[in-house]
């Protein structure tokens, strides 16, 4: 199994933003430095797939999206429909 390295949130922190490059979207400095990132926004509602798209495009082809459950099937439904 290939573990993965990445971040669940849209900021990094102050002190380790030096070790990101300065230039670009929030996601493709992640993606400079690490292989994955966590789509936590997809709890509260889903994307548009052209967003999906965009973002897929804006990194490398190895890197990793991980896609947090809706909070629907989450926590309303417990998993029991799902």
């Amino acid at each position: 199994m290939t573990p993965y390295i990445g971040t669940g949130g849209r900021r990094l922190p102050r002190d380790a933003q030096s070790h990101f490059p300065s230039v670009g979207t929030h996601l493709e400095r992640c993606a400079a430095r690490s292989s994955a990132v966590m789509i936590n926004s997809s709890f509260h509602r889903m994307h548009r797939p052209a967003i999906d798209a965009k973002w897929a495009a804006s990194v490398p082809g190895a890197f990793r999206f991980f896609v947090k459950l809706p909070r629907t099937i989450a926590h309303d439904e417990r998993l029991e429909a799902a």
